[in-house]
């Protein structure tokens, strides 16, 4: 199942750490593994490699992207249950 980030609760003009990131979003559980596969598929751009560390407005950008992609829009006679 996707889950949605809330994108809003990153700041843009600061940089994050993978722990940073997973403490932001301890409410949906984010893995450090899961933001290691994002830089490593290339899909978010990190400043450092070791420790791992994110622009502020790079992560937001890519999380709003990432929901983007996986709303659909339902037809006229569907319902969202």
């Amino acid at each position: 199942m996707f889950k949605y980030y809330n994108h809003q609760l990153v700041k843009k003009y600061r940089s994050y750490t993978t722990e940073e990131i997973c403490k932001l979003f301890e409410n949906k559980k984010l893995h450090v593994q899961t933001i290691r596969e994002w830089v490593k598929s290339g899909e978010l751009e990190v400043i450092t490699k070791k420790p791992i560390t994110v622009y502020g407005e790079e992560l937001r950008a890519f999380l709003e992207k990432r929901n983007a992609n996986h709303k659909r829009q339902l037809a006229f006679n569907q319902l969202k249950c």
